[in-house]
């Protein structure tokens, strides 16, 4: 039968469990809590190595990115395992696992406590009474003996008094190390906690930066911001292939500090002056000043670098003296300021203080610095260990000469620093000048000056080629320059060194967003002074940098280009197609979409002369400038220039380009492009994008006086003295300033006095009463003759009379000599519309061209003399009028037999030359007559043979002779031309001084003149023909017996014609001796009637001498 019994847990079993199992979470609590905290301090002592190995190896802090991952890792990590750790603590312990743990654990349990709990779990209560009995039995049993077991010995603790021992370990050397070495947990905390940038107390720190040119001076690296990092990792722009000097500097620490007590001690020493009285405005403005320099002093010390910034009790000082000079000013009086002195005495006591602190603690000198960076591109890289040179320097020095490449990453390491982020030196172009016109206004004298239709002058464009060009004197132009990259400040240089001025320098700087434009004069002075003249608005006003305008000048500039295609396409292959009707009609669909973008750009420019009207940094002229050359001609491009194109295209599209009209419309629509394209650039040329900049300049020769003038404004165009050199230096948006100027000679060309080239033809210093003088020739001048006129004196510097010079001197003195004033006569064709050269001429159909002057009007005497000179005078009303004279000549008035007997001379000169002529010609005709001879022995002894000696004798001589008579009678062909120039000469005077007869005239023309005419033109160039083609022959080898006898022949000719004119040579001779013989018998007479009459005065005063010694009066 089945029998019930009690199936539940016994007290005792139940109670041993729970002990078990509040035991075993107990072990896993504290185990787990101990392996984690071991965990942590390895992970603590792991990272507190890294952070130093790390330091050791590369004087950086672990980047912040890596010590965020590690703590993240580690407390993820930790977690995990903790996790892990205390999961058994978050399992259900029933009683028959602990009672399973029990059984292994006491083997005496024999399984007892495992079927007691069993038992309890089934729960049947239905089983036979030997069992049930047998059961109760052995809960019984088991339940008296668990009483006795001692639940710690389930336990394994060495495992966890390990860990326990490691957390205790690790614990007290971490707590350890904060008492220690406190500062090595704050590092710590800093790197792991504080995630800082920078956490460790270096005793070096390094700066770096540029010593840029030109004048050495000292740039900073910048932030992303454009803001300087005070020598700390930024980026650098730099010229290509200039060289890059690096200034690798230790700071001092108290230097920003010292600098700060200065500037206290100053503030002290101002508001110590100032006087014990009521307010003044001077008192207030000097209060005021003092205020505002303390709470600048206060700004930055805020901005001073961690190393040397100030503490509270420092700050508080400051502080209190700002409140003290408040006070003062409060009061109105000076009672306070003794008390606001002593506060800012304290002030500046405490900075002192902490300079010498800091100077006590100064950062360290490495004795070598490492410098490594890399180009961009991977174009190389490079390494460089600079060492110190002199203790106590504080700078390392480095260049890289001619950079070209930028430099990706520079870093730099010295003693315990080293820079984590890289300083960038980023190459960019050198400002330099791209081109440079000159549009000049040229003075009125010159003739060069141009003006539109409505009268105002128009400035003519000259692009400059090379590094000089020249303009007129009291030229005012625009130096108009275009640089390759945008401007911030441009400066002209030029050495005067005259009066005392030594030197100009003329400033520019743009008017840039919320920033107004400048313009001034430096002028340096012999003395080294140095004065400023502010130039007005205008100077610069051409000069702009305003974002807003670059945007829209650039936009404008594509849509020029646009415009550009639809005058001309180019295919895939490059080739060049003008507007015609196949392409009007795409271009009439894109010039509606540009005359939309155009409009735009309208509207746009609109806006902004707007809103820079409502700035008061533009000034009102600036504005109305730049509608003026933008705004206004755009609108009209926009509502004329567009619209009439678009017409144009329309009308070219449609047309069949068979039809007759075709080429009439294709020629108009390309004009008009054209027109509009002129209109848009001379808009996009006025659009300032930086790049360019106008310097109104007046070359003059009073340039110079107005610089000496000691004024405070020059109006403009600046005067710039003459040959002097430019020095343009540039500096562009990227803070470099060009180390190689623009040099620019701007010659002024000085209207020269006009050159007059004037002689004399057919006359001589002889001449008659009744002689026509011609001078010709031509005067030239640079810009236009406005006079010119022959001038004449009569007897000039001619002695006194004898009598009057007798009165007027003592004895022994010169005679006292007159001077005359040049009279004037005006030449018959006088010069008209100012010409760059005139001609001397009577008339346009003069035969030979001269003026003439006449001297017979003059009513002139035998023995009197004339000078004459041809003046001119050109039309410069500026620096001139500039005048000159030509050669002067003098004359002497002779008598007609006189002349003739002078001509007469010279005729016999020439008559033997000629005779001298003949005599040559002569010689040459018997030498080829020789020669003849000898070619004909020649042929004989050729005959006889065995003669080659002689033979070759010959031969040698008869080729000298050919070419010894081709230069003979090359020489006398000269000299007869010469000849027939002198007797034409001579027929000349005769005209030219009214001595000739028609016949004479007649007589020397036809029967000397012509014949030496007709012999220079065909009878000498006859024999020089005849005479070269026998020397040719002979240099051929060719038999030259006939050409020999051809030049004998023409020699003949030669000879007699020369002797036919030399026979009225003679002729003439004879006539010309009886003139001669006449001339002498008149001579003979007046000198015979000079004798009497002296005669007849020494008896007339011998007769009173006689009367005198009589005694008769």
């Amino acid at each position: 039968m089945s029998v019930n019994i009690d199936t539940e847990v016994r007290p005792e079993i139940r109670s041993m469990l729970r002990r078990l199992r509040g035991r075993i979470r107990q072990y896993v609590l504290v185990d787990a809590i101990a392996r984690v905290l071991a965990l942590l301090g390895v992970l603590f002592w792991l990272s507190f190595g890294m952070n130093y190995v790390y330091f050791f190896m590369t004087n950086l802090e672990l980047p912040v990115g890596l010590r965020m991952a590690f703590g993240w890792l580690s407390i993820v990590g930790s977690a995990l395992i903790a996790g892990w750790l205390i999961v058994p603590l978050l399992r259900m312990m029933r009683p028959k696992p602990l009672a399973l743990v029990l059984e292994r654990r006491f083997p005496e349990l024999d399984d007892r406590l495992i079927t007691a709990v069993e038992v309890a779990a089934s729960r049947s209560g239905h089983d036979t009474e030997l069992t049930a009995h047998m059961l109760k039995k052995t809960i019984d049993d088991v339940s008296q003996t668990v009483d006795q077991l001692h639940i710690a010995e389930v336990f394994d603790n060495r495992p966890r008094k390990r860990a326990l021992m490691l957390a205790s370990a690790l614990a007290i050397t971490i707590g350890g190390m904060a008492v220690v070495n406190f500062d090595a947990m704050k590092l710590w905390a800093d790197a792991y906690i504080g995630y800082e940038d920078v956490y460790w107390d270096r005793q070096t720190t390094i700066i770096i930066k540029v010593i840029a040119q030109p004048n050495d001076r000292e740039k900073d690296f910048l932030d992303e911001d454009g803001n300087p990092t005070g020598g700390n990792p930024g980026e650098y722009r730099h010229p290509r292939d200039e060289e890059l000097a690096l200034v690798i500097e230790i700071p001092r620490r108290a230097e920003p500090v010292e600098t700060l007590a200065a500037r206290q001690g100053a503030l002290l020493d101002r508001i110590m002056n100032l006087r014990p009285q009521k307010d003044s405005d001077a008192r207030k403005a000097e209060l005021d000043a003092i205020e505002t320099e303390q709470t600048k002093l206060i700004s930055d010390a805020d901005a001073f670098p961690a190393e040397s910034r100030l503490n509270t009790s420092q700050l508080t000082a400051l502080n209190s003296a700002l409140k003290s000079i408040e006070k003062v000013k409060e009061d109105g009086t000076a009672a306070d300021v003794g008390q606001a002195a002593t506060v800012l005495k304290q002030a500046a006591n405490s900075l002192d203080e902490y300079a010498a602190d800091l100077h006590a603690n100064d950062w360290k000198v490495p004795d070598t610095i490492d410098l490594d960076y890399r180009l961009a591109d991977g174009r190389g890289d490079m390494s460089i260990t600079l060492r110190k040179k002199e203790k106590g320097d504080r700078k390392f020095l480095h260049s890289i000469g001619g950079l070209s490449d930028t430099i990706d990453a520079l870093y730099i390491k010295g003693g315990d620093f080293a820079n984590r982020r890289p300083y960038r030196v980023i190459v960019v172009e050198s400002p330099r000048i791209d081109r440079i016109v000159l549009e000049s206004n040229y003075p009125a004298y010159t003739g060069r000056a141009n003006y539109d239709d409505e009268g105002r002058p128009v400035r003519d464009r000259q692009k400059i080629q090379g590094a000089q060009t020249a303009v007129p004197m009291e030229t005012d132009f625009l130096l108009h320059a275009f640089a390759n990259k945008s401007l911030v400040g441009v400066r002209l240089q030029a050495d005067i060194k005259e009066q005392d001025v030594k030197d100009i320098e003329v400033q520019f700087k743009p008017f840039r967003e919320d920033r107004a434009g400048s313009a001034r004069l430096i002028v340096s002075s012999m003395d080294g002074t140095r004065r400023s003249v502010y130039l007005p608005v205008e100077t610069a006003w051409r000069f702009r940098l305003i974002p807003a305008e670059v945007e829209l000048a650039e936009r404008f500039g594509r849509l020029v280009e646009t415009v550009k295609e639809i005058r001309e396409t180019r295919d895939a292959d490059g080739k060049v197609h003008r507007l015609v009707p196949a392409t009007a009609a795409d271009g009439v669909e894109r010039l509606g979409n540009l005359a939309k973008e155009s409009r735009d750009i309208e509207e746009s420019y609109r806006r902004l002369l707007k809103e820079m009207d409502r700035n008061p940094v533009y000034p009102r002229l600036l504005i109305e400038r730049m509608r003026n050359a933008i705004l206004t001609p755009l609108a009209g491009v926009n509502a004329q220039q567009f619209p009439a194109v678009g017409r144009l295209l329309e009308a070219l599209a449609s047309t069949d380009p068979n039809d007759v009209g075709t080429l009439d419309r294709t020629v108009a629509a390309r004009k008009g492009v054209e027109v509009m394209l002129l209109a848009m650039n001379n808009v996009l040329d006025e659009m300032s994008d930086g790049t360019r900049f106008d310097v109104p300049l007046h070359i003059s020769s009073g340039a110079v006086a107005r610089l000496a003038d000691n004024i405070d404004e020059l109006a403009t165009p600046l005067p710039l003295p003459p040959d002097r050199e430019l020095r343009i230096y540039l500096e562009d948006s990227d803070d470099i300033i060009g180390t190689s100027p623009t040099r620019l000679t701007i010659n002024g060309t000085v209207d020269q006095p006009p050159i007059v080239e004037a002689r004399l033809r057919g006359i001589s210093s002889a001449i008659t009463r009744r002689a026509s003088i011609p001078v010709t020739g031509i005067i030239r001048d640079d810009y236009g003759i406005i006079k010119a006129r022959f001038e004449f004196k009569i007897d000039a510097n001619r002695p006194a009379e004898a009598a009057e010079a007798e009165a007027d001197n003592p004895a022994g003195k010169p005679p006292v000599v007159e001077e005359q004033k040049w009279r004037i006569r005006q030449f018959r064709i006088r010069p008209e519309d100012n010409p760059l050269e005139f001609t001397l001429e009577r008339s346009a159909d003069d035969r030979y061209p001269a003026a003439r002057f006449e001297v017979l009007p003059l009513d002139l005497q035998i023995g009197q003399e004339l000078t004459l000179t041809v003046y001119a005078e050109d039309g410069d009303d500026v620096n001139g009028p500039h005048s000159t004279q030509g050669e002067k000549y003098r004359f002497r008035v002779v008598s007609n037999e006189e002349l003739l007997s002078i001509l007469y001379g010279r005729e016999l000169g020439i008559r033997r030359r000629f005779e001298q002529i003949i005599e040559e010609v002569q010689e040459t005709k018997q030498d080829l007559t020789l020669h003849r001879e000898r070619l004909a022995e020649a042929d004989k002894l050729r005959a006889a043979g065995n003669q080659q000696d002689k033979l070759k004798e010959i031969d040698n001589a008869v080729g000298n002779s050919a070419g010894r008579s081709f230069h003979q009678v090359s020489k006398n062909h000269s000299e007869t031309r010469d000849v027939a120039q002198s007797f034409r000469e001579l027929l000349e005077e005769l005209s030219n001084n009214g001595v000739h007869t028609d016949e004479q005239v007649r007589r020397i023309e036809a029967l000397i003149v012509a014949p030496l005419d007709e012999i220079t033109r065909i009878d000498f160039p006859a024999v020089l023909t005849t005479v070269n083609l026998f020397k040719q022959a002979h240099e051929k080898g060719a038999d030259s017996r006939r050409q020999i006898g051809d030049s004998v022949e023409t020699l003949d000719a030669l000879l007699l014609h020369m002797q036919k004119v030399l026979d009225e040579m003679e002729d003439l001779v004879e006539f010309h001796e009886a003139l001669k013989d006449l001339e002498t018998i008149i001579q003979q007479q007046t000198d015979l009637e000079k004798a009497t009459l002296e005669k007849q005065k020494k008896e007339a005063i011998e007769k009173l001498k006689n009367l005198k010694r009589l005694g008769l009066d």
